[in-house]
């Protein structure tokens, strides 16, 4: 299972890094907003 999803990542390199880097992204706004987010 998981050799296959790497080879998907290999072959959609820039598609899973672009996936990553919004993921990233996203969850990183979320904590920052949970953090500075009045109690």
């Amino acid at each position: 299972m998981f050799g296959g999803v790497f080879v998907f990542i290999h072959r959609n390199a820039r598609l899973a890094l672009a996936v990553g880097i919004v993921t990233a992204g996203v969850s990183a706004a979320s904590v920052i907003g949970w953090i500075t987010a009045p109690v």
